[in-house]
């Protein structure tokens, strides 16, 4: 029994934060069918028959252990040892930022900022030397330096685990920045515009563009403050009266602080859609930002930095614009989702801002049942004085086969045959129906010995329509007609105004609710002077046709064809004929005497 092969190994972890690491090495064992197996505990030895096999150990990092291998078969045994050692796991500084303090009426400053370390137990220093990290161990800590008013020091963080070593810099600020500072107050509803000066007198500098010591940014800024939530737009555009046109740069703060390190929200260099608000291609624009209430800052600055050489591309006056919308939003709200009739239907929308109050009106129509929660339906948002009111209306519609009724759906019945002849359910006001006599289509009663009146029916048009039982349009509803042509369903008579009354025929019950009509047809007044003659009634009316005295809307072609067939029924009988007269009042109006 042999085991040979067997050395010592080593390892490094991969990730800062990684407590332990895998370490292995191969051997050789004879016979190759030998048990083996390895300690300390967890030590694994693979696979379990060959010539060849691997042990393997986790191993804490910055630790060695002793790894031994003991192999036997048929009573005889072998075993061998080695030395595993982990690395230390690498380490990881993040989070030290360019920091800045005023000094007020101080010489100096106390600048400080937060830093997190990986792993928690690595050790840190900072330079210069009177910089002071605390605590001395966790994963986030704090490195404080007193900095002279005025001047700027950069700070270098080391913090080392074992062998393994991470660095970070960041420059620490003393400034005294208060006339920097421009107070444009509670932002309106009416926004606010502002001119001002970036120069290069007066020491206001930008600490998000200056992160080096070597390049300097001047700038101006301007405090708001919301006292609701909005959408706000900042415009910072150069004035005309600079010498060069003045490449602007746009930072938005949180906060007041009068050196302007409050921390940034966003930033603009180059205005997008610049032409279609107005501006120049280098104009800085921030549009639309949604901001809660609070406290912000407005930097204005310059895309280039200060060059003595050329002072006039980096310095000069500006104009800035802020504008603030406080209407909610509620971008997801559908507009007009469908649904098949008799199903249910469930949308789901965000509004913005999430303070807004939310209030529901919902309207539904008969035979439409719907439940509204308090995020569905109509949504009334309000901040402050703005209000969003957005609708959204369900449609419904037919399944396939069916057609939609005034409330519901239906499949559509078979069509009735339309009637040439008819008897009128609904007389003339004024007139008793047992005065009416039944003629091809118009009913006439005696009002004198020299006339009658008519009333009388056109050719029906087909023209199917749906109305409700309901409708306070149905003035009567006639019992089911039928002749030798057959079943011609129901006549509706129809409420209308001046001379006609419309009716609707072929009417049948297609639900509990409502009438399929697949006919239409009006009736007109006119009264008969039997006594009249050509000259009487066509002739004048013929003549007026011919000097073209009728209305422009008159369609010729038909108002002629109406007024020879009044002409020839005048001509035939002596009298009036109260179809032909219906007819020519109908397609010729302003034809017939007004006593007609």
């Amino acid at each position: 029994m042999t085991i040979s092969g067997l050395a010592a190994a080593d390892a490094t972890p991969a990730n800062a934060g990684d407590t332990e690491v895998t370490v292995s090495d191969e051997f050789d064992v004879t016979p190759h069918d030998a048990n083996c197996g390895a300690t300390p505990g967890g030590a694994t030895v693979t696979p379990a028959d060959s010539g060849t096999r691997t042990v393997a150990y986790s191993v804490p990092e910055g630790t060695t252990v002793t790894v031994r291998v003991t192999c036997d078969k048929d009573g005889e045994s072998a075993s061998a040892a080695a030395r595993f050692t982990a690395g230390d796991a690498p380490v990881q500084v993040s989070g030290l930022e360019v920091s800045s303090e005023p000094v007020g009426d101080a010489a100096t400053a106390e600048v400080s900022d937060e830093f997190d370390v990986i792993p928690t137990g690595a050790t840190c220093e900072a330079g210069p030397d009177d910089a002071a990290i605390t605590p001395t161990r966790g994963g986030t800590r704090t490195v404080t330096l007193e900095v002279d008013a005025g001047e700027t020091e950069t700070v270098t963080v080391t913090c080392r685990n074992g062998t393994q070593t991470a660095m970070a810099r960041a420059t620490f600020t003393a400034t005294d920045a208060g006339g920097c500072n421009t107070e444009l107050g509670a932002l309106s509803s009416a926004g606010v515009t502002v001119t001002s000066t970036i120069s290069a007198d007066d020491g206001c500098t930008s600490l998000r563009r200056s992160t080096r010591t070597d390049r300097t940014y001047h700038a101006r800024r301007h405090v708001l403050v919301l006292t609701s939530p909005g959408w706000v737009t900042v415009t910072l555009e150069p004035a005309a009266s600079n010498p060069q046109r003045l490449d602007t740069y746009l930072i938005l703060l949180h906060g007041d602080a009068p050196d302007g390190s409050g921390a940034k929200i966003t930033h603009n260099d180059d205005a997008s859609n610049a032409s279609s608000h107005g501006l120049h291609g280098r104009d800085s624009r921030i549009a639309g930002r949604f901001l809660q209430t609070g406290t912000y800052t407005i930097e204005a600055t310059t895309f280039r930095r200060y060059s003595a050489l050329n002072p006039q591309r980096s310095t000069g006056d500006y104009i800035l614009t802020v504008n603030v919308d406080h209407t909610p939003r509620a971008t997801s709200q559908p507009a007009e989702p469908r649904v098949e009739n008799g199903n249910s239907i469930t949308r789901t929308w965000a509004y913005e801002p999430g303070a807004a109050t939310a209030a529901i009106a919902s309207a539904f129509p008969d035979g439409i049942t719907a439940a509204v929660s308090r995020y569905t339906g109509t949504t009334t948002s309000e901040v402050g004085r703005a209000t969003l009111t957005k609708a959204t209306t369900i449609n419904s519609y037919c399944p396939d086969g069916q057609t939609e009724l005034p409330s519901d759906c239906g499949i559509p019945l078979t069509k009735f045959e339309k009637r040439e002849s008819v008897t009128l359910i609904f007389p003339p006001v004024g007139f008793a129906p047992a005065g009416f006599q039944q003629s091809n289509r118009c009913l006439d009663t005696r009002v004198g010995e020299s006339s009658s009146r008519y009333l009388c029916r056109q050719p029906v048009t087909e023209a199917r329509v749906y109305i409700s039982k309901s409708d306070p349009r149905v003035l009567a509803v006639s019992e089911p007609y039928v002749d030798d042509g057959g079943d011609h369903g129901r006549t509706l008579m129809l409420r209308s105004t001046g001379v006609y009354l419309d009716g609707l025929e072929g009417c049948q019950s297609i639900t509990a609710d409502t009438w399929q009509c697949d006919y239409s047809a009006s009736r007109y007044w006119a009264t008969e002077l039997e006594d009249a003659s050509f000259g009487d009634l066509a002739a004048p009316a013929i003549r007026k046709f011919a000097l073209g005295q009728l209305s422009a809307t008159v369609d010729t072609a038909v108002c002629a064809a109406a007024l020879v067939a009044l002409a020839a029924s005048v001509t035939a009988v002596g009298g009036f004929n109260p179809q032909a007269g219906a007819a020519v009042f109908i397609r010729c109006p302003g034809a017939l005497p007004s006593e007609s």
